[in-house]
């Protein structure tokens, strides 16, 4: 028996095709990715800063408001300061990993909380916080040392454009703001 010739057209015969794709097809594929990876990279490193800067200020805001808090349920001034292992005050902002909240009194310590201060540089302004390095509230609530707001400024190290701050009023209110000028 003798069989046809191959013939694509032939009507009983169907034209495989090679599915996948070709070096050219595979070539601008990578180059158009690579090109929208290049215009996203810079906005996703603005993102992990403001988060990082966001996360701190935030924790920095719940230690202040549960200082606050305590020392108006209690009558008694309680402070927040720097804390390299949450027992005792260190008075660096900048070198430790979290803050304590604890009585003045007899230095109880109510809570630590760690601040993740990795790339992050914490400046002290306005009047200082009465020239300590802890933020003390008095039994109503207000700032003990002074009668004067303060601020604490959370600066990105890596580069200068991006900040946030807290300001502490001499009332005891404690306010967030975006865009801090950084030095």
């Amino acid at each position: 028996m003798i069989l046809p010739a191959h013939r694509p057209d032939h009507p009983g015969h169907s034209r495989r095709r090679a599915s996948g794709f070709t070096l050219i097809e595979l070539v601008v594929t990578l180059a158009v990715f690579g090109v929208l990876l290049a215009l996203a990279m810079p906005a996703l490193r603005d993102l992990v800063i403001n988060t990082r800067l966001s996360t701190a200020s935030s924790e920095m805001q719940t230690a202040l408001g549960l200082a606050r808090n305590e020392a108006i349920t209690r009558h008694q001034s309680v402070s927040v300061c720097p804390s390299a292992n949450g027992t005792t005050c260190s008075g660096d902002w900048n070198n430790e990993q979290g803050v304590i909240v604890l009585t003045d009194s007899d230095s109880q310590v109510l809570k630590y909380i760690q601040i993740n201060t990795a790339s992050i540089k914490i400046i002290t302004g306005g009047n200082n916080f009465g020239g300590s390095n802890s933020i003390s509230f008095g039994a109503a609530g207000r700032l003990a040392s002074t009668t004067s707001d303060g601020t604490l400024k959370f600066c990105d190290t890596s580069t200068s454009n991006y900040g946030r701050q807290l300001q502490v009023f001499w009332i005891g209110r404690v306010e967030s703001s975006k865009n801090a000028i950084c030095p």
